[in-house]
């Protein structure tokens, strides 16, 4: 048809131009997608940025603990701060009571930290074990220190658990809360942060606090509508593989096991439960207190004790064994010498032995070591081994004569 359009013409066009349209929605939705992937994964990396750092300062506010905090008598190594309650950044002076995890915001100035934040904007949040706390503290507070948060992706299965025999599990945790989701809330205030800091407004998972006992807590991904907080922890063994750096760990605690042995040669307490008789000599744990039951490093001597010691025999006092001969005799050996009775400090916790539970800790077995332990059961009277204690070997039993 002479200077018309062919149907099959048109038909052409407007099929090039859906494929054309079709092609450009495409475009766009991968132009999207990589702006949406490369936004979350930069959330992702600055969230596991801050929490690190955080992680880091923690570590290091442990580590430090002794020197920066002056009390008589001196407090031990390895505690950790309160929360910020109100997320001003300066740790609470004393958080529930003993034993009890509580949760709150980080406590960055306590930290000489600046105001770390998510990549939402959010303050960092932070909860800390009743167990690594330094106010109220736990009087036994050592390496074999117990965590108490089971830390569940979101699908609920176990990143890291407590108690936990191989590295205490976590004793503390920081979290990036990221947007709220589902039902959560987040009212505006005139705080640092910027909202009333609700716990349930802010992390997943519904955890309690103050807690005596196992809390979960939900670390999941950025972007997810059940579960977006990011979560970093720190386990005790974290906690004092930092601290055994420290140049003068090792020297402080050969110097409560001398202050011990020492004070124990004055009067030679009986040992207390869990103890053993074996004819007239006793085998069990140093005694905790004097005769007014006041806690002491001392047996009820009167003898004078250095303060220095007190505060780290409390936290350390249960790595400890010790034998006394009956009627005052030298029954017993240590390395060749004559002994009325042996001491002995249990070291890190070798390949297969677990101090995480009250009945873990009433056996001899997960303290003590080879030759060591078998002469202690069966009740035996001369050992020989090591008599300070070496951080290259943190693992052996240290052993010394009482008389």
């Amino acid at each position: 048809m002479p200077g018309g359009t062919h149907p099959r013409r048109n038909h052409g066009y407007a099929l090039l131009a859906l494929v054309t349209l079709l092609g450009l929605f495409t475009l766009l939705a991968v132009v999207r997608f990589v702006r949406v992937a490369g936004a979350d994964q930069n959330a992702v990396e600055h969230d596991s940025a801050v929490l690190n750092q955080a992680k880091e300062a923690l570590l290091g506010y442990a580590a430090t603990y002794r020197d920066t905090h002056a009390s008589i008598p001196p407090p031990s190594v390895g505690f950790l701060p309160c929360p910020a309650s109100d997320g001003n950044g300066s740790a609470a002076g004393a958080c529930s009571v003993q034993g009890s995890a509580v949760a709150g915001m980080l406590p960055f100035r306590t930290l000489s930290l600046p105001d770390l934040r998510d990549s939402r904007g959010e303050c960092l949040w932070y909860a800390v074990a009743g167990t690594a706390k330094n106010s109220p503290s736990l009087l036994q507070f050592n390496w074999d220190v117990q965590g108490q948060f089971v830390i569940r992706d979101a699908n609920g299965n176990p990143l890291a658990t407590a108690p936990n025999s191989a590295d205490g599990g976590p004793v503390a945790a920081i979290i990036a809360v990221g947007p709220p989701i589902g039902a959560q809330s987040r009212a505006r205030a005139s705080t640092t942060c910027g909202h009333t800091p609700v716990l349930a407004q802010f992390i997943e998972g519904g955890p309690v606090f103050p807690n005596a006992g196992i809390v979960d807590l939900r670390s999941g991904a950025a972007g997810s509508q059940t579960a977006n907080d990011r979560v970093v922890w720190i386990t005790g063994k974290e906690l004092f593989d930092r601290i055994d750096k420290r140049a003068d760990f090792a020297p402080m605690l050969n110097g409560l096991i001398d202050e011990m042995a020492s004070c124990l040669g004055y009067g030679l307490p009986a040992p207390v439960s869990p103890s053993t008789t074996f004819g007239t000599n006793t085998f069990g744990i140093v005694p905790n207190v004097t005769t007014s039951g006041t806690p002491s490093i001392c047996p009820p001597s009167g003898v004078s004790v250095n303060t220095d010691q007190i505060q780290l025999w409390r936290n350390w006092r249960e790595l400890f064994r010790y034998m006394r001969c009956g009627g005052g005799t030298q029954c017993a050996t240590v390395n060749a010498a004559a002994c009325r009775g042996v001491l002995i400090f249990g070291g890190k916790r070798a390949s297969g032995q677990s101090r995480a539970t009250v009945t873990d800790k009433a056996s001899a077995g997960n303290y003590l070591e080879g030759t060591i332990l078998g002469t202690w059961t069966a009740g035996g009277l001369h050992y020989v081994g090591p008599g300070v204690y070496d951080p290259a070997s943190p693992a052996n039993d240290v052993v010394r004569c009482l008389n």
